[in-house]
């Protein structure tokens, strides 16, 4: 629905209104989609197997992906309220749009038990929440026949937050490049990072604690939360979200005659992302160490407060971090 204040009598009539607006309309919408899950997901699938019974190598078919008959459509509901505003025979335009959408019965490939047979199964899990505005202010700085000047901007922010998880609300851990590494938990944003707290590195007047974890001087030195000296599930952390707070984007766009110039600068604010370029190359450094910071950062007797551990020879049988966890660095 949309209502468009600036055509109507009262606001024509009003030479305020009108020599400041040329356009004032306000909007709202709802509606609900459906998005289904893969063809015959419910049903499963069939597979190929090969097998050897009695030193014989048999051939067959099973069922190859788990079958869930209680699989659902995934439902999005979304509100939008919205403005679109123009002033001085809209020299500067504004829009704004605030909205509200809503996810159920969440379609989502859950990790399963290996005994079960499987990796994963297709399930309706529960439901997710983003809401956000967006708003973008645009201008024409010079508005002639042979050259143009317009500047824009662009001011965007959503929120997305897990709503419920099934019945239990448990969360679901996905694997990542060294184990467990995003989560789905109520409350928080989908894809949420988790891992490991990394400290620093052990210092020389650590050697004795280093040793317990089966490390010396040097090495990475990580958050034991509950002071097992070994790294598990129990010491993994919220680490971040992969949505920013806000994003912004810079437009301007120049004409003359037939030629035209744009460019656009975009800002990201507040987001993490997972870094295997640096877990590969940072952590095992006697693997691959062309990083700048690992030249000029790594551990050394001189420089101990640092992130970065030493360097190793491939030779050292100290030479690298082989327990490397997705952790906060």
């Amino acid at each position: 629905l949309g209502w468009v204040l600036s055509k109507e009598n009262f606001f024509i009539n009003n030479n305020t209104l009108s020599k400041l607006f040329s356009l004032f309309k306000i909007r709202g919408s709802y509606g609900l989609t459906g998005n289904s899950p893969g063809a015959y997901s419910s049903m499963g699938s069939l597979g190929n197997y090969t097998v050897n019974l009695n030193d014989q190598i048999i051939k067959g078919s099973g069922i190859g992906s788990a079958p869930n008959a209680e699989l659902r459509w995934e439902k999005t509901a979304q509100l939008d309220i919205g403005a679109d505003i123009g002033m001085f025979n809209d020299r500067l335009s504004l829009t704004a749009d605030w909205y509200s959408k809503t996810t159920t019965d969440l379609l989502f490939n859950v990790p399963v038990s290996v005994v079960s047979g499987y990796g994963s199964v297709t399930t309706n899990i529960g439901s997710v929440q983003n809401k956000g505005i967006e708003i973008v202010l645009r201008g024409d700085i010079v508005r002639k026949k042979d050259f143009d000047w317009n500047l824009s901007v662009l001011f965007a922010k959503n929120d997305n937050k897990v709503l419920a998880l099934g019945a239990t609300n448990a969360d679901v851990i996905s694997s990542g490049f060294l184990g467990a590494s995003t989560i789905l938990r109520v409350g928080k944003p989908m894809g949420s990072f988790i891992g490991i707290q990394r400290l620093g590195t052990w210092g020389t007047g650590e050697k004795v604690e280093a040793a317990k974890y089966g490390k010396k001087p040097g090495d990475i030195k990580r958050l034991d939360v509950n002071h097992d000296y070994k790294f598990d599930d129990k010491d993994m952390q919220f680490l971040g979200s992969p949505f920013g707070k806000y994003d912004l984007t810079f437009s301007t766009s120049i004409r003359y005659k037939n030629w035209d110039l744009s460019a656009d600068i975009q800002v990201r604010q507040g987001n993490m992302i997972e870094n295997v370029a640096a877990l590969t190359v940072e952590d095992r450094t006697w693997y691959a160490s062309g990083y700048a910071s690992v030249l000029k950062d790594a551990w050394t007797p001189t420089n101990q407060n640092t992130m970065i551990p030493a360097l190793r020879m491939a030779a050292d049988p100290w030479n690298t971090d082989f327990g490397s966890f997705a952790d906060s660095h």
